[in-house]
């Protein structure tokens, strides 16, 4: 997927950044792979100290298993933060009573380009499905139910396969209400705006057999916690490889 990068280097903006999302109060995770897999815990960003370039965090209750295990022996700590996609790694300079744990300022953060947020592939595993019902008058008003994988996904939106028949039904900046979408085994629903239309022929990895055209479509009004739910665990599917900054 095009998850790329871009990383700001200067203190001070690193600085500022991190002390907003904690003012904000922002959900935020430590994460490691063991093997190829992921672990994410919750944790809470405590107190800053300028002056000493560091900062403490602490373990949310519910992770704190995962937590330690994260945290282990290790010398450096991977951050993720969804509501702004970034990502950071910290030197850790000690680890204190309660789960918590002095970290040094990053020398720097990084931060998706180009899309919002983090997007990953669901067509190959059938991960992700849509529903929903569109209208368009052809002499008397039709009605079409569409029952699709979603060929990706992320917090911002997704996208599907459709036949050229199956494209009439869709015009570019079109909304669509009631947009069902099951991940994971949990169904959010969304107003849907159409920001894509474009053809697709075969190739080594899009799992394509044969010319079809991929619509791509933007979430309006997704709720808090729907974006929530989508940007931790869309993150969680993403390989070393996706997440290489």
């Amino acid at each position: 997927m095009d998850n790329k990068f871009k990383k700001i280097h200067d203190y001070k903006k690193v600085y500022s950044y991190l002390y907003k999302m904690k003012e904000q109060n922002a959900e935020c995770f430590i994460w490691r792979f063991v093997g190829d897999q992921k672990f994410l815990a919750k944790v809470n960003l405590g107190i800053f100290r300028k002056t000493k370039k560091e900062f403490i965090i602490n373990p949310d209750p519910k992770d704190l298993e995962i937590y330690s295990m994260i945290i282990g022996a290790l010398d450096e700590v991977n951050f993720y933060i969804p509501s702004v996609a970034l990502i950071f790694r910290c030197v850790i300079k000690d680890q204190m009573g309660k789960g918590e744990v002095i970290l040094k300022i990053p020398e720097f953060i990084a931060q998706i380009e180009r899309r919002k947020f983090p997007r990953v592939s669901t067509y190959s595993e059938d991960s992700a499905k849509t529903y929903f019902s569109k209208c368009i008058m052809i002499n008397k008003v039709n009605t079409q139910y569409f029952q699709k994988t979603c060929f990706d996904l992320s917090a911002g939106g997704f996208s599907i396969l459709a036949s050229k028949a199956e494209t009439h039904f869709f015009q570019k900046d079109e909304s669509i209400e009631n947009v069902e979408v099951t991940f994971d085994g949990k169904k959010i629903t969304s107003i849907a705006q159409v920001i894509h239309i474009q053809p697709i022929e075969p190739g080594e990895n899009n799992d394509i057999i044969y010319k079809v055209w991929k619509i791509s479509f933007k979430f309006i009004k997704l709720s808090t916690k729907d974006f929530e739910y989508l940007s931790r665990h869309i993150f969680e599917k993403l390989t070393k490889e996706d997440i290489a900054i």
